[in-house]
């Protein structure tokens, strides 16, 4: 027998698990097939195509715009360029970043770190000024809103580092769906502007999402043939790539525009108008006859003598202006209000209404600056807080109260407002004494009762001399809390004014039974409307619409008959117009005029630009009423008409053709000209800075040869010879039509669209949410 030998089996050599890829890394889920869960880079560009998602969602429960379904789907479209061009452009850094960071944990973080802080050092900054203001003197604001800014955006490295907590089986969808939630939820907080903190709020929701899912699986019903998978990989990149690109290299047409600026979550869209001025305008101008004597020289015009015969008593006349926050001029204009408000309808029916009265702006600050001092937003020197409470202390302009103190008149104001309306803010200013009024429990301000109270104990101890007497009540300001906290804004506000109205009447009562009645003229207007969420704006001070500039003003004076002015007029007309009831002359260089012939029955033509202003822009209403609005923060240019038009719903920027240019052009040149008529003054804050240089840079203006140069001294009219002074991006020169030529010269304007057809309403319709001013479309709903 052979005696065989076994052989030996083979050892089993343990086969070493693979190398992790990446340290930072999780877990991926249990089932997760080899090679098949989802990179960093392809997680972050999920991240924003699921964002872009629920844009669309808010896109599509705005109300319809004027230009339809074609301005709808271009708004889809461009939103989801932009949410594409992030998600590419940061899944690109993730995907080189990548290698750099395997198994360097600290310089993963460290990359986040800085990344988030260089972003939010760039988006953040202007939003913060207010904040950075209460926290600091003025002088350090910017650096504190800088430094607050990158804080802010290195937090994204909490946001990252939460994600990746989560990045566990079952636990990475709580992270997901908080994601989603903030995705959704941003749009909700912060309404009225702050569009980089906004971005902020996206960039943390997509970092969070992104974060919790890298590492998760990928779809299973992707194709497992890898040469088809790849193909359709790169054709959604490619569509993908080329829908960013389209969304950043062509311009969209300015309805579009405007309606991707309705979302303050519209992140990129709001980046991207900072630095955009719109299409290029191009042509010269020459001013108009009408406008003409309004661009001489100023600084050293004669003043205006008092009108004659007066219309109050010489020595012994009084005058007594009362300005409502927030009230609307069409309240005045539907007789259904009249049964809430009697007092000031019975006002209006016995004074001068000036039914197309506006304000210089949508703010208090800015309108009662220009009242008092005679001199527009952009002329006048502000300092302190920049953002929400600039004061007027350094500049020397005088106010028209210290020209009547300084010809014997008694000058009485009662404060509402300690931090904005004293003596020592500049906004007004030259007040022989000041009354502050204190705000009841519970209130920000005091109330109309306490302020008419005060004006009656004023008037009842005054003697027989002259009294120029001013009060601000604020009643119905935000948040329309004093009567009731119950109902909608719309019907809370209404409260309010019925509140104001009460104690006008009072006041109106005292001045009839006392005798006064005889010797004073009471004028009654308002700083400046209210939207009510027309035009996406809840309150006011953030747009220039005429919901918020167009205004009531009443004029009543012993001796003269009611009647309707239908002509623009404004309230840089009220200075003038008080310095004449009380014998004054009006200083040359005051940009407003006397209303007393109006109010004498006259009809006068008015023929000046009439502007209005806000921090970052403008509104000018020229011949025609035709009404441009440039907001130079989002980039938009705006055209109306506002006779065919008045709630401003069809722009007219694209229709209009060279008739758009010619307007633009005309509503710069009047901007150029009231910053070069005052010495000194600093104009719009931010505006003459770096926003306007990276402005003029963008737009290639075609000027005529030697167009444009001046060697005017501050104040001098521009000569045809010299440098030009800086200008806005929208000036420039072109022809306008000699005086009665056809409107076609400035472009055919379309007709507005037809509105949308009615459902049958029911044979009992309910009445509208505020009584006596017509219902207006839901303009922002949620999803």
């Amino acid at each position: 027998m052979t005696e065989t030998t076994p052989t030996p089996e083979p050892t089993q050599v343990p086969t070493p698990p693979p190398a992790p890829t990446d340290d930072a890394a999780p877990p991926t889920d249990d089932a997760a097939p080899p090679g098949r869960s989802l990179s960093g880079a392809a997680a972050v560009l999920l991240a924003w195509l699921v964002q872009a998602g629920l844009d669309a969602i808010w896109i599509a429960a705005l109300s319809l715009p004027a230009g339809g379904l074609r301005v709808r789907a271009l708004h889809h479209l461009y939103a989801a360029g932009h949410a594409a061009a992030l998600g590419l452009a940061l899944g690109l850094v993730v995907l080189v970043a990548s290698p750099l960071v395997r198994g360097r944990r600290w310089f993963g973080a460290l990359g986040v770190m800085l990344l988030g802080g260089l972003f939010g050092l760039l988006v953040l900054p202007d939003d913060l000024e207010g904040l950075s203001e209460r926290l600091v003197s003025p002088g350090r604001a910017e650096i504190a809103a800088q430094v607050l800014a990158t804080g802010l955006g290195s937090g994204l490295l909490l946001v990252y580092a939460v994600g990746r907590a989560f990045a566990r089986p079952r636990w990475r969808w709580l992270a997901v769906g908080a994601a989603v939630v903030a995705g959704i939820a941003h749009e909700r907080v912060l309404d009225q502007g702050y569009p980089g903190l906004h971005f902020l709020m996206v960039a943390a929701a997509t970092t969070l999402f992104a974060s919790a899912l890298a590492g998760g699986l990928r779809p299973a019903s992707m194709p497992r043939r890898r040469r088809l998978r790849r193909g359709l990989l790169a054709v959604g990149l490619l569509a993908l790539a080329a829908l960013a690109v389209g969304s950043l290299t062509l311009r969209p047409p300015n309805a579009v525009r405007l309606e991707m600026f309705r979302l303050d979550g519209a992140v990129l869209a709001h980046e991207l108008g900072r630095h955009d001025t719109g299409r290029p305008v191009t042509g010269k101008v020459q001013i108009p006859p009408a406008l003409k004597p309004w661009f001489s020289p100023r600084t050293d015009a004669k003043s205006t003598p008092p009108t004659q015969p007066a219309l109050l008593p010489a020595g012994s006349g009084v005058v007594l202006l009362v300005t409502i926050d927030s009230l609307r001029h069409d309240v005045f204009r539907d007789e259904t209000n009249r049964a809430r408000l009697p007092h000031l309808f019975g006002l209006r029916d016995a004074a001068v209404d000036f039914v197309k009265a506006r304000s210089p702006g949508s703010g208090t600050r800015i309108t009662l600056g220009t009242v008092f001092s005679g001199k527009y937003f952009s002329q006048l020197r502000w300092t302190g807080p920049q953002a929400n409470r600039p004061r007027l202390e350094a500049d020397k302009t005088k106010r028209f109260p210290e020209l009547l103190r300084a010809r014997g008149v008694r000058t009485v104001t009662l404060v509402s407002e300690a931090e904005a309306l004293v003596n020592k803010v500049g906004i007004l200013k030259g007040f022989a004494e000041e009354k502050i009024i204190p705000p009841p429990k519970g209130q920000t301000w005091p109330l109309s009762d306490a302020m008419v109270d005060a004006a009656i104990g004023t008037l009842r101890s005054h003697g027989t001399g002259p009294l120029f007497l001013y009060m601000h009540l604020m009643d119905a300001h935000v948040p329309y809390d004093a009567v009731t906290t119950k109902g909608d804004d719309d019907a809370r506000w209404m409260a309010e004014l019925t509140l104001v109205d009460t104690h006008v009447g009072r006041l109106m009562a005292y001045l009839d039974e006392s005798g006064l009645a005889a010797r004073t003229a009471l004028i009654v207007t308002a700083d400046h409307g209210e939207a009510l969420g027309e035009h996406d704006t809840p309150t006011h001070n953030a747009t220039l619409y005429e919901e918020l500039v167009r205004v009531p003003l009443f004029i009543r004076t012993p001796g003269v008959k009611p009647r309707r002015v239908e002509h623009w007029v404004q309230l840089t007309d009220l200075g003038p117009t008080i310095l004449d009831l009380l014998g004054a002359p009006t200083p040359g260089s005051h940009m407003g005029v006397t209303l007393l012939p109006y109010v004498r029955g006259q009809n006068p033509p008015y023929t000046r630009p009439l502007v209005s202003e806000r921090r970052y822009g403008y509104a000018v209403v020229l011949p025609g009423d035709f009404k441009v609005i440039v907001d130079w923060k989002k980039g938009t240019q705006e055209i109306y008409d506002l006779k065919v038009d008045p709630r401003e719903l069809n722009d007219l920027r694209d229709d209009l053709g060279v008739g758009a240019d010619a307007r633009l052009l005309l509503a710069g040149e009047v901007i150029d000209w009231l910053r070069r008529s005052t010495p000194g003054a600093n104009g719009n804050q931010r505006t003459p800075g770096w926003l306007e240089e990276q402005a003029r840079k963008k737009a290639k203006l075609t000027r005529a040869p030697g167009a444009g140069k001046t060697n005017a001294k501050p104040g001098a009219a521009p000569s045809k010879s010299a440098a030009p002074p800086t200008r806005h991006p929208t000036a420039g020169h072109f022809v306008l039509p000699p005086p009665g030529a056809p409107t076609a010269a400035l472009g055919k304007v379309p007709p507005p669209p037809p509105p949308p057809p009615r459902p049958k309403a029911p044979e009992t319709e309910p009445p509208p949410a505020r009584p006596g001013i017509p219902v207006r479309p839901a303009v922002r709903r949620g999803p």
